[in-house]
């Protein structure tokens, strides 16, 4: 007599999200480990450049020091697109790791697969936004690390014509970068959800991370209301100070008037000598100098204000995102 035999039935566990990261990492390892690759090379260009900068000043220096400082410009050249290359990291987040997550699926229409009964198209994207984002905010803060450092660096080697505050220097911080990184991320996948196409979203990414990043660099400098200072016509100023930003520098006559063009009497031969220039202002009434800057002192809040302009844009994107993503979907997925 041969005996029925009976199998239970076992009910698929819903999916956790521990299995989701560890898809998420399996399918986008090798983009991961190739920014991980670049951003090593990056942070070795940097650090190699670095450990050339002596720090001495301009002020201290002799005779001795002229081959030091011949080379000064070739290392501080070779920073500027150094620093270029470590900003524009949070664009390549989002143009080549973000931008396609989305689009590739329904280019390929493979939505369907991905986004199946046991996990849902939200629970699917939040496994892809944590590992990706978060190894590209990482690979871009420790960007922003080492480029601190050699800014930092630089600074110390010539601390009167070299300021923080200018361009891509501003950016060479550690909070600075991982915003970038987040915004970028943030925006191309907003932009592969809403185009569905890869390279139009592509497209679109580049050129608006560009024009924000843009936009936001020219507000930077008015962050906060600038100090103004009235300085004596050929007198010492604590204006001049190493790392600060002036902003405008005008001739102000006793009546508090802006001047906006020098005498032409003092513009004759035999008055060219700073001396003899400034004695001509002064008899024409012009007393004073309005130095409107920013001190170097608020650089680090200055970068906490944009670190946090980035920080909510990337927030309002990922929201537009799941809003999104959420109408679009099929009624009833998780």
């Amino acid at each position: 007599m041969i005996k029925s035999l009976t199998v239970p039935q076992r009910t698929r566990a819903r999916v956790g999200a521990r299995d989701l990261l560890w898809l998420a990492w399996r399918q986008h390892r090798w983009v991961i480990l190739s920014g991980a690759v670049l951003v090593a090379v990056l942070c070795g260009y940097m650090l190699s450049n670095e450990a050339g900068i002596v720090p001495v000043t301009y002020q201290s220096c002799g005779p001795l020091c002229t081959e030091l400082f011949g080379r000064f410009p070739e290392q501080s050249a070779a920073a500027d697109v150094q620093l270029w290359l470590a900003t524009g990291f949070g664009g390549l987040v989002g143009v080549f790791w973000a931008a396609p997550l989305v689009a590739r699926e329904f280019e390929q229409g493979t939505q369907l697969l991905a986004w199946s009964q046991d996990v849902s198209a939200r629970r699917w994207l939040v496994g892809k936004v944590v590992v990706l984002a978060v190894a590209a905010v990482g690979f871009a803060a420790v960007l922003g690390v080492v480029a601190g450092g050699l800014v930092g660096r630089l600074a110390s080697g010539d601390p009167t014509f070299y300021s923080a505050f200018s361009g891509t220097r501003f950016e060479a911080s550690a909070s600075l970068q991982a915003s970038f990184a987040l915004f970028g991320f943030a925006l191309g996948l907003a932009a592969s959800v809403l185009l569905r196409r890869t390279i139009p979203a592509m497209g679109v990414t580049l050129v608006l991370f560009a024009g924000v990043r843009g936009a936001v660099s020219l507000l930077r400098l008015h962050y906060l209301p600038p100090i103004q200072l009235l300085v004596p016509v050929g007198g010492n100023t604590p204006v001049a100070t190493a790392g600060r930003v002036i902003l405008s520098w005008d001739m102000v006559n006793t009546a508090g008037q802006v001047v906006t063009a020098i005498p032409a009497n003092c513009m004759l031969p035999g008055t060219y000598t700073e001396a003899v220039m400034n004695a001509c202002l002064v008899r024409n009434g012009i007393l004073h100098n309005l130095v409107v800057y920013q001190p170097a002192d608020r650089l680090p809040t200055f970068r906490l204000i944009e670190t946090g302009i980035f920080v909510v844009l990337a927030v309002a994107l990922f929201a537009v995102t799941w809003l999104w993503l959420r109408r679009s979907t099929v009624r009833g997925t998780r």
